[in-house]
């Protein structure tokens, strides 16, 4: 009758009934099947729920559970989709970002050991209150695995307590550095990635994302048969090992939501697994939901992680069997580049070095408005002063300013938890000495890594060092000397260079070796920078000739750490292949790095040096022969230092061409980048004829007079732009001395990244080839190609 009713009233106005329509009929396009609303004996429950729920079923029939063969083909169809979905999802690039991080970032600037993280990581599912104090947490177990160098019984000593080596706040900052480190390295499309995405790392939680994804993390191991749809109460990862465990009781009162509303008894956890749906739901067609039930979990997860210690948190079985990062033996650089990205050409590298720049400086911002959140230049522990660190490495090219105030803060800090840090070489000789030694060096390489990269930067600006010169000692016990601790001499590193040298002590002096580049750095200011800014006038022919021996003992001391890292390097090439976590070849070219700096730095003293007296000599008398020698004196070391540059920029650029086929260069750091001042002195030097020198010895160049601007411009744009025939393809030709890598190529440069080789062929300083055009040529194109690859780091 009513409906009779309201298609006479349609008749009589004009105007069609409006249709009842839901919204899920709605969002999927489909028209709702009428139905009536009046009540017999066929719908037994006249409440408003039941109404609700019956009314549902009718509306909706069997288009809610499809066949299982349909359910088959569409999850076979949109399986692709789902699987790239959830490569992109904020907790899978988060694990991604944090490894990259310990792939290539780790191995110049470490922050934390990765075993302690990982452990710490994996125990508290990503919750940074907890993870906090696990890692304030001393762990005596003993590991006497092979290679196992990184323990965390190596803590550094702290002076006063050292439950405060980090907090949750400083850790938050840590991740958030982590975070803006990783994105330079990392391959992620990010023109398609919305940026809200990084919000949520390092402030949530891994639990629900666990629940959501079954293929999150590394590792899962398999649960007890008996408790796979259940709950498994483990003890707190703060409680200890001594803590109180919950009895495993049954599940009970777990119901869905239509169950639960209409209060009547569910089997939905008595269900075979896969299912959707109970058996009442399935019978009656309705969509079965346990929204409750996740949002109760979530409710009783957040309540346990905020526990205090001691207290047991309840976390599902499908989260206590997940691990999300490896472990330190399991540890694999196994985020390599596909042979589609290693063949993108130079235009190509830059735009999506340009599209990376924009989630950097984002990342980059949001750790700074953490460290001014938390207020980490007034707070004195280790994690503090790390993160300090680190990001002045990261704001030194952009920001130089702020990367000096960043950088004061930590030093002071690390000036505070620590006097000084001494290693000892006393018995090195012995592979069991060597091996403690090692992990003694490992436990405080933040603290060696912050030592040279304060001194050796510092001096490139012709500013002193904030660290001491004996804050970093690295040498055997002297009673003589004030402090109790006497280090090394540069030339000493000689009587290591010997082919018996056992390869663990051989592994340590390759690392321990870097410091000599802090030394030399000190020296460097101390006895060439600080006295020629205080000298005031024409110098006599005595202080040219010291100053002329200073810089010939510093150009000795450079070569020796040169010489003695590819020694030892190669000596030790068993061991450093084994080596997890660092990669010796990001090492070497950290090393390599720091060193050209301090060619650059004695180029650029004796040059303002040389400019200053050749303006006073011209204004006062040109006729005093003893002015003129001095003068000349001057020039000839300033050519000779220009000689020493040329022979350091080709070097540089022989590593940088040994890495072009590898992808490592993909990932460079900040002191990558000088590559780019490398190419431009290689650039601007003339070079010999071919058979000025052909049957001579490889010697150092000369440095002419350099080509005409016009020449180096119309060089370098040929080769960064290659000319094409006309009616080609317009995408830009990778150049010859980069092939299209392949399969092979890709496994080959996963490979390299352990192999010493890669770093310790190349020639050294003094046993270069002349510097004929056809090898300024190559090395200039491979330079040009390699600043390519840097500049998709950017």
């Amino acid at each position: 009758m009513r409906e009779e009713a309201a298609s006479l009233q349609a008749q009589c106005t004009g105007v069609s009934p409006t249709r009842v329509q839901c919204t899920r009929c709605e969002h999927r396009g489909v028209e709702c099947v009428q139905v009536s609303m009046s009540m017999s004996r066929y719908y037994p429950r006249p409440s408003r729920t039941g109404r609700r729920i019956e009314l549902g079923r009718q509306l909706h029939g069997s288009a809610i559970y499809p066949d299982p063969s349909d359910e088959a083909d569409d999850e076979h169809k949109d399986s692709s989709d789902d699987t790239a979905q959830r490569e992109l999802s904020w907790p899978r690039i988060y694990l991604r970002m944090i490894k990259v991080f310990f792939s290539y970032t780790h191995t110049h600037f470490p922050l934390l050991s990765y075993e302690r993280f990982s452990r710490a990581f994996n125990a508290s599912y990503g919750d940074l209150k907890v993870m906090a104090q696990l890692i304030n947490q001393k762990d005596k177990a003993a590991d006497d695995r092979p290679f196992h160098y990184l323990t965390p019984q190596h803590v550094p000593l702290l002076r006063g307590n050292a439950e405060d080596e980090c907090t949750p706040e400083t850790l938050e900052v840590l991740i958030a550095v982590i975070l803006a480190a990783a994105a330079r390295h990392v391959h992620l499309p990010f023109e398609s990635l919305d940026p809200a995405i990084f919000a949520n790392m390092g402030t949530t939680s891994l639990v629900d994302a666990i629940l959501a994804d079954p293929e999150l993390g590394c590792k899962r191991k398999q649960p007890p048969a008996d408790v796979r749809h259940g709950t498994h109460a483990t003890d707190s990862p703060v409680g200890g090992a001594e803590g109180v465990k919950r009895r495993v009781k049954r599940r009970q009162g777990v119901a869905c939501d239509t169950c639960r509303l209409r209060r009547v008894r569910c089997d939905l956890m008595e269900q075979p697994p896969g299912s959707k749906a109970c058996s009442r739901c399935r019978v009656k067609r309705i969509v079965c939901t346990d929204r409750y039930i996740q949002w109760k979990q979530q409710r009783d997860l957040q309540k346990h992680a905020t526990g205090q210690a001691g207290n047991v948190r309840t976390v599902p079985v499908a989260v206590s069997c997940v691990q999300l990062l490896p472990e330190l033996h399991e540890f694999e650089f196994d985020e390599m580049l596909s042979p589609s990205t290693l063949n993108l050409s130079q235009q190509e590298l830059l735009e999506c070095g340009m599209v990376r720049e924009n989630v950097c400086n984002l990342l980059l911002n949001r750790a700074l408005l953490l460290v001014h959140k938390y207020n980490l230049q007034h707070t004195c522990n280790m994690q503090s002063a790390v993160c300090l660190l680190l990001l002045a490495t990261l704001l030194d090219y952009a920001r130089p300013e702020m990367a000096f105030n960043a950088q004061t803060a930590g030093v002071r800090h690390l000036q505070v938890l620590q006097p000084y840090v001494h290693i000892e070489f006393t018995g090195i000789e012995q592979p069991s000495v060597a091996h403690e030694r090692l992990c003694d060096l490992f436990a405080s390489r933040v603290q060696l890594c912050a030592w040279v990269h304060d001194a050796v930067l510092n001096v490139s600006y012709q500013r002193r060092p904030q660290f001491a010169y004996n804050w970093f000692l690295v040498g055997e016990q002297c009673l003589s000397a004030p402090d109790g601790a006497s280090s090394l001499r540069v030339h000493e590193l000689d009587k290591y260079v010997r082919d018996d040298l056992p390869e663990k002590t051989a592994m340590l002096l390759v690392f321990s070796s870097t410091t000599y580049l802090g030394r030399i750095a000190h020296r460097m200011y101390r006895d060439l920078i600080e006295p020629l800014a205080k000298q005031t006038s024409l110098p006599s022919e005595v202080e040219v000739r010291h100053i002329s021996d200073v810089v010939y003992s510093l150009w000795d001391d450079l070569f020796v750490v040169e010489r003695t890292h590819q020694f030892l390097a190669r000596r030790a090439r068993n061991e450093l292949r084994e080596l997890r976590a660092i990669s010796i070849v990001h090492w070497s070219t950290m090393v390599y790095s720091l060193m050209f700096i301090l060619y650059q730095a004695v180029t650029r003293c004796l040059r303002d040096w040389f400019i200053t007296n050749n303006s006073q000599l011209s204004r006062g008398s040109a006729t005093e022969e003893a002015r003129t020698r001095v003068l000349d004196a001057i020039r000839g070391l300033f050519q000779e230092s220009q000689e020493r540059m040329l022979c350091m920029c080709r070097a540089f650029a022989y590593l940088a061409r040994r890495q072009l086929t590898t992808g490592l260069l993909h990932r460079a750091t900040s002191l990558t980048r000088q590559l780019f001042r490398a190419a431009q002195f290689l650039a601007r030097s003339q070079p010999i004829e071919s058979n000025a020198r052909s049957g001579d010895a490889a010697v150092p160049v000369p440095v002419r007079r350099a080509a005409p601007a016009e020449q180096a411009a119309a060089r370098v744009d040929f080769l960064l732009n290659p000319a094409q025939a006309p009616g080609s393809d317009a995408t830009p030709r990778r150049s010859a001395a980069m092939p299209a890598p392949s399969e092979d190529a890709v496994h080959a440069a996963r490979e390299s990244i352990f192999n010493p080789e890669l770093c310790v062929s190349i020639p050294t300083t003094r046993t270069l080839p002349p510097f004929t055009r056809e090898r300024k040529r190559d090395e200039i194109g491979g330079c040009i190609e390699a600043l390519g690859q840097i500049g998709y780091a950017r």
